[in-house]
């Protein structure tokens, strides 16, 4: 590092570098006095305090103004109990008060003026006549109905004629087929109704058979058990048991006849029961007999719905056949009238063509005869000047 020169070296070129050094110093010392002395440009001290924030009046005020109205109302309260401790206390219940109004009778006249107002006006709107005649409108329209049914290539209302007509035609269709589909499911449930009362009756005669069956056992329990007491009656007395056998003996000679009926109804009750039992077979026989006939019965109703259903399905093959030939006729009549409106535009055109041609060749001729007026009046001009150049010439 080369050491400075101790001489001042300006950083311009001057013409004394002592007086320089001088001006220099005196503006640096300047610049340091005037940074020294600025002032900051943000205000960094603290705000400003105003007595209003700290000290509320308005608030006191209005604390001061609750206080004596609280103490005023208690003073009143105790005042009014004093009296009613030093006196027996009472109570206004008087409702004699009348009403009372300063301007009812200004009210009424009001009311009575604008009853008037109102009447008036009525009146005048139930006398006024009308301008318009409603009879009027309705023949004008009906002249314009006559004109347009006149018009129209098609009847009034054909359109929704035809709609109404597919809609019976599909309607009858699904009636068709809900009445097939519903008398299956009626004739299934007639079938199934028949089953269950079958059923229902075989179930009743075996409750009944087991009745008798339980009826019997318990009688012949019911004797069983009379026949051992008196066993042991025996045994513990036998003179009552003498005298109880003679009493027996008699009752069995009155009663002789009876065993035998007994008998009887024992032979009685086998043959109900074999009865009964050839009668549950029979029963079984017919219920085998009667779902045979109702299997047949569906086969044949089956048959006669395929049938149905088979000329159903002609029919309404008919129709559609029928309803397509409608509609391509009805798709040949709009092609046909856009044929005839496509001629008619066509026709048109070719007027307005021919016309504009005869306009245009019109216009040409004309021109074409200007121009030639235009090249003889040339002509004529030129022929003059001819002539007076010829002298000259000779």
């Amino acid at each position: 590092m080369s050491k400075m020169h101790r001489a001042y070296q300006p950083i311009l070129p001057c013409g004394n570098k002592y007086l320089q050094q001088k001006w220099d110093k005196t503006y640096y010392d300047e610049h340091k006095r005037k940074v020294q002395s600025a002032k900051p440009m943000v205000d960094t001290n603290s705000p400003q305090t105003y007595v209003h924030l700290n000290l509320k009046l308005k608030k006191l005020q209005l604390e001061e103004e609750r206080l004596t109205v609280i103490e005023r109302d208690n003073r009143l309260l105790l005042e009014k109990m004093s009296a009613i401790m030093r006196t027996k206390g009472r109570v206004d219940n008087t409702n004699n008060y009348e009403a009372k109004s300063l301007n009812k009778e200004k009210r009424e006249q009001e009311l009575q003026k604008v009853s008037k107002e109102n009447q008036t006006i009525g009146d005048r709107l139930t006398r006024c006549e009308p301008q318009y005649r409603v009879e009027k409108w309705h023949e004008d329209w009906a002249k314009a109905e006559k004109y347009m049914d006149s018009i129209a290539k098609y009847p009034r209302g054909w359109y929704a004629m035809q709609q109404s007509e597919k809609n019976l035609k599909g309607k009858k269709k699904v009636a068709k087929k809900e009445s097939v589909t519903g008398g299956k499911a009626k004739r299934g449930k007639d079938d199934d109704s028949d089953r269950r009362s079958m059923g229902e009756m075989e179930t009743e005669k075996q409750e009944e058979v087991k009745k008798d069956n339980i009826g019997s056992i318990r009688e012949s329990e019911d004797s069983e058990l009379d026949h051992e007491r008196k066993e042991k009656t025996e045994n513990k007395d036998p003179q009552k048991n003498l005298k109880e056998k003679e009493k027996i003996a008699k009752k069995e000679s009155v009663t002789g006849g009876k065993a035998k009926g007994g008998k009887d109804d024992d032979n009685d009750r086998r043959s109900v029961e074999e009865t009964e039992t050839e009668k549950q077979e029979e029963v079984k026989k017919g219920i085998i007999g009667s779902v045979r006939e109702s299997e047949d019965s569906e086969l044949e109703r089956e048959k006669k719905e395929k049938t149905e259903d088979e000329d159903q399905q002609k029919v309404d093959d008919k129709e559609e056949i029928q309803e397509n030939k409608d509609n391509k006729w009805e798709t040949e009549e709009d092609e046909d009238l856009t044929k005839l409106k496509e001629d008619d535009n066509k026709l048109l055109l070719d007027e307005d063509e021919t016309k504009y041609d005869d306009s245009f060749k019109d216009d040409e001729s004309h021109h074409s005869e200007q121009s030639e007026s235009e090249h003889e009046a040339d002509d004529d001009k030129e022929e003059p000047n001819d002539a007076e150049q010829d002298p000259d010439v000779e």
